[in-house]
């Protein structure tokens, strides 16, 4: 099993006898962190198989710096190895997490979950899911212990309408929603988003949608709410729903 503490000690970690490619030319880093002996503050590491956390007893004062962690295309499954994350990159602002194995759902059965993250007051600003068929559940749990979150990307994800699942965020300002089977616009802007006060943007492209509010019921939508993104949906043939639209984007 690849860990995380592993993958970057491979791309980022000093190696030994590395002099002895190179001659005598020697390659010094001048960057602070280098200096300082931390690692970079943004670390991308796409398709390396990871699927834990690791141990990171020896780097624990390397890494506080890090803000960006990219983990695209790997196989973490685990929901208490991205807590552990979370919890460990104490500088942590944007994580990426597209297309790994992350569909558990947090239930009953998630209290070791749910007691590393319960006093979490977690710096994140973006948060990128997509591609993992995460349910609305986990989404809303994660969120919420997020509260300067900025920026959401859920595309691709096998989400359907949300029904009477409620998000409570002050801070999102962006939804990406694109390549989900979400058929009412509706239940996505007047349940699940309605107490997302700061939202302005949503981007629907690609959904199966074919309802948007009526004039009579924009009072119920986010107030900052100013784009939506419905590109390549069913909403396009129907002149109502173009008009509802920019009625919705114009409130």
């Amino acid at each position: 099993m690849v860990s995380l503490k592993e993958s970057i000690d491979e791309k980022y970690g000093e190696k030994e006898n590395e002099s002895e490619d190179f001659g005598f030319i020697v390659f010094v880093s001048c960057s602070p962190e280098a200096k300082k002996g931390m690692l970079p503050p943004m670390i991308t590491l796409n398709d390396y198989n990871i699927e834990s956390f690791g141990d990171f007893s020896d780097l624990s004062s390397k890494i506080r710096n890090i803000r960006e962690l990219d983990l695209t295309d790997n196989l973490m499954s685990d929901w208490s190895e991205v807590a552990e994350i979370l919890l460990s990159f104490k500088s942590l602002t944007f994580l990426n997490l597209s297309n790994n194995l992350l569909n558990e759902t947090f239930d009953n059965n998630s209290n070791q979950i749910k007691e590393k993250l319960d006093n979490a007051n977690l710096p994140m600003n973006k948060l990128v899911l997509n591609g993992n068929n995460v349910n609305w559940t986990t989404v809303v749990y994660l969120v919420r212990k997020m509260p300067k979150l900025d920026e959401l990307h859920l595309s691709t994800n096998n989400l359907g309408d949300p029904g009477n699942t409620t998000l409570e965020h002050n801070n999102l300002r962006q939804l990406y929603l694109s390549c989900n089977p979400i058929n009412d616009f509706c239940s996505v802007s007047m349940n699940f988003l309605s107490n997302c006060s700061s939202l302005e943007f949503i981007s629907l492209a690609e959904c199966p949608v074919v309802r948007l509010p009526t004039v009579d019921d924009l009072s119920k939508v986010p107030t900052c709410l100013h784009s939506l993104n419905v590109s390549t949906t069913n909403m396009l043939a129907q002149p109502q729903c173009l008009h509802n639209q920019h009625a919705c984007t114009a409130s």
